[in-house]
């Protein structure tokens, strides 16, 4: 795994000696788990505690970097995180009637 600082980033795996029950298949089960979950059925974000900005058509990200972090997010903390995922509302209702989008960090020295 490479880091792309604060994340994990990752591409190919290759794994050897992972038994079932080890920490290792579990992480590689639930990435796979939730790639499949949130890719072939993406109404299913609709069941986590912080998606109720989901409408349909739902959206859910299968992106395995950002599933990944939550993963590794879930383990430390011992608890299901969609946080950096499927929870993050990422996706914007396209209108006929552009909506200007803020500039996330905005210049803090303007030209005068």
């Amino acid at each position: 795994m490479q880091t792309d600082n604060p994340f994990v980033n990752a591409g190919i795996f290759y794994v050897q000696n992972v038994r079932p029950g080890d920490a290792s298949a579990w992480f590689l089960e639930e990435l796979n788990r939730r790639i499949a979950r949130f890719t072939y059925h993406p109404e299913t974000v609709t069941q986590l505690p912080s998606s109720g900005w989901s409408t349909p058509p739902h959206f859910a990200n299968a992106d395995e970097q950002a599933n990944m972090n939550d993963i590794v997010a879930s383990g430390l903390l011992g608890r299901d995180v969609y946080g950096n995922g499927v929870e993050f509302y990422e996706a914007l209702t396209l209108s006929l009637t552009p909506t200007p989008i803020p500039h996330p960090n905005p210049n803090p020295y303007p030209k005068p």
